[in-house]
This record gives structure tokens, sequence and C-alpha cells, in this order.
């Protein structure tokens, strides 16, 4: 016969009673965060996924916030463009004025005069901050004005004008994430907002027996062409036009020397590769030491093609001496075309608007749908919660009352 101990049954029902207290409290802890997974345990793969899908949420909310800001910062750049382009149209009308030769030379004078000043805004408008204090027109400068401006005295003026204005700023490219792996400039280097003309530049050097002496590398505009030894003049010529620059290269038929012209607007950047020498070589980099690009060009080369504020400054010397033949030819040309630049950028800016707006809408669709999809993974189903706490309430109080009676305890018990 075998002796069964009453304190076995009691650990039995003490150990039924705390599993259920467990299980109640774990789905009260439900019931007061609204989630049906408290712990990871709860349901290995939802919680996984769940993961997935706050990941997702988050980075869908970094790219709303990213299209926002640049949407904005885009703005605060369209409005200095326009406020330039207001002031080349009021130039161009000073420029058709002048050139009718109606005008005395005082009154051309006097219309220089407004020129200068026009002339001064320009380039505060060229060297403008943004509201985070860098240079918008800068490329990747972070700090310092991207266009140097040179001033001395020209005849016809009453003191210390602007002479000269020399872009120091860079091409670097910023972009910004606005989906996944989808990514937008967010910037407008100076060089191709305020150049007027395509640029060329004509080397003073016979190169036509020309050979690459050693595997190097050019850059142009940023890019990097690779040269092997031994390429001909041609052989460079035609690596520079199968890059992706805007540049186009030949070889001038009178001197033989190298010719690079750009295809659009904008200042040319070159400069040779690390230990290369090879457009020093051709004639179109200085040998200078450290001068950076673009002001590396080579003292002996013919330039052509110039900036917005070029075109100004020619505009205002000559009506300053009264020379109204210039303004209707190359001074009203000059003009024009920079108001053309002007509008291909503000084109430029408007699209990328466009596109923004276009990303950020379905971005607020998508958001939403992830949280709901999150939402139908881990949300509790609060009708149901509640009939289970019911449920298990009942059970544990049937559960507290059956061991009372199957173990009653009075006063008598405790005396011995």
């Amino acid at each position: 016969m075998q002796r069964i101990s009453s304190n076995m049954t009691l650990g039995d029902m003490d150990w039924n009673l705390r599993s259920q207290e467990v299980r109640l409290n774990h789905l009260e802890t439900q019931m007061g965060t609204q989630k049906r997974i408290v712990e990871l345990r709860d349901d290995p793969l939802a919680a996984a996924e769940s993961t997935r899908l706050e990941s997702w949420k988050y980075r869908l909310s970094r790219f709303e916030k990213n299209s926002t800001q640049l949407q904005t910062d885009l703005r605060y750049t369209e409005s200095s463009i326009q406020q330039a382009q207001n002031i080349l149209q009021r130039l161009n009308e000073l420029a058709v004025q002048g050139a009718n030769g109606t005008y005395a030379p005082s009154d051309l004078k006097a219309m220089g005069v407004e020129v200068n000043q026009l002339l001064d805004q320009l380039v505060s408008i060229g060297n403008t901050k943004g509201p985070d204090g860098q240079p918008i027109f800068g490329g990747d400068l972070v700090d310092g004005n991207p266009w140097r401006v040179l001033k001395g005295r020209i005849p016809g003026s009453d003191g210390s004008v602007i002479t000269q204005v020399d872009y120091v700023g860079t091409i670097g490219v910023k972009k910004t994430e606005i989906s996944e792996n989808t990514f937008i400039q967010s910037n407008f280097p100076g060089n191709k907002v305020f150049w007027a003309d395509n640029q060329k530049i004509y080397s003073a050097i016979d190169s036509q027996h020309y050979t690459v002496p050693a595997d190097t590398t050019i850059q142009i505009d940023g890019k990097s062409i690779p040269l092997r030894m031994g390429d001909s003049v041609q052989a460079v010529i035609a690596k520079i036009n199968d890059a992706p620059v805007a540049v186009k290269a030949s070889l001038d038929p009178v001197t033989n020397g190298l010719v690079l012209e750009t295809t659009q607007p904008h200042q040319l950047f070159v400069e040779d590769g690390p230990g290369g020498n090879v457009l020093k070589s051709l004639g179109i980099v200085s040998d200078r030491a450290g001068v950076k690009p673009p002001l590396n060009y080579n003292q002996d080369a013919k330039i052509f093609g110039g900036s917005v504020f070029d075109a100004v400054i020619r505009l205002r010397d000559n009506m300053l001496t009264g020379n109204n033949q210039f303004l209707g030819g190359q001074g009203l040309a000059g003009i024009q075309a920079s108001l053309s630049a002007l509008q291909t950028s503000l084109a430029d800016l408007g699209s990328r608007d466009e596109r923004l707006t276009m990303t950020s809408k379905t971005l607020k669709e998508e958001i939403p749908q992830v949280v709901e999809m999150n939402s139908n993974l881990v949300d509790l189903d609060i009708t149901d919660g509640v009939t289970r706490l019911k449920m298990l309430e009942q059970t544990h109080e049937a559960s507290l009352r059956a061991t009372a009676m199957i173990y009653p305890r009075t006063l008598m018990d405790f005396i011995k």
C-alpha cells in the first residue's frame, strides 16, 4: 500500500494557481499595452516581421523628412536665382536702350553707374548663404564665398569698382536620399548657374605627335578618365569624348593644339591625375604648383566664354566709355546668354521640385500602409482580449474556491 502525502496535492494546487496567475498577468499586460506580442517568445516569426516593418516605417519617415527639407532648400535657391534673373532682365532693358544710338555719352555713363550697382547686387546673390550658413552656389564648399571679387579703377568710373569675378568654389555634388537607393542632387554649383557661354580652351602647343608616357588619369569636371601608356593625342581625344562629361575634345586644324569645348554652358574644371602631367604637356593646364581648378589654365592657352559677371562687367565698361556699338552686339548677346543660363537652371530646379512633390505624396501614402501591416501583426484584438481575461478571472476564482473547500482552514488548525 502506497501512502500519498497531503503536501503533494497541496503543491499541485499551488503550482496550478501560480500558473493561472502568470497567464492572467500576461494577459493584463497585453491589455494594458494593447499589444499581442509582449515578449519575443509570444510569436517569434511575427516579432521578426514586426521589427522589419518598424525599420521600414522609420526609413520611409526619414525619406519624407529628407524630401520636405530638400524642397524647402530648393525653393530658397529658386528665390535667389529669380532675383538674379530680375536683375538681368533690367540689364537687358538697359542694353537695348543704350544701343539705339539716341543717348549722349553722359546718359550712357549714367546707365553704366546703374549697371555697376546691379553688378554688386548680382555678386551678392552669387555668394548667398543658405539657412545652414553654407553658400548655396559653392558646390560642397562649407565656408567662405564661392565668387572672389577683385576691384580696381577703370576709365569712366569715379572710384574703385569690380573688375573681375572668379569662381573659387567647387563642383562637388551633394545628394539626398529620397527613397530606397534613390538620390537626387541637392545643390547648384555656381560654375554652371552663373556661366553664360560654352567655354573653349585652345592649347598653343603642337600636339599631333604626342603620346602618353605612362599609365595615368586626367580629371575633367570631376570625372576620372584613364589613359594608357602609348596613347596618341587622337586616343586621348577619343577617351575624352567617350567620357560622361559635357565636354567635346578636338585637334585644332591650324595649330594642331588640343581644344576642349563644353557642350553645355559651364566653367571647365580640368587637372592631371596623381603623378600625371598629360594636360600640362598638352598645354591645357598650367605647371604652376598649388594652383587649383578652375584657375589653373595654361597662361599661353586661349580661353573663350565667360560668366554672367563677365558679361555684366563688359556691358558696364562700354557704357561708361560711351561705346553704344558694343551694347547692341556683344553686350546684348552676353546678357541674353546669361538670362538663358539662369532660365535653364530654373527649369532644372522646377523639375526637381515637382519630383519631390510626387515623392512626398507617395511616401505619405506608403507610411500608413506599413503602420497598418505592423498593427495587424502585433496589435491585440481588444474584444478577444477582454473575453479571455474574463474567462481567466473566473477560472482563477473557481480554482481558489475549490482549493478552499479541499483544505478548509480554521484557527483550531494552528492551536497545538
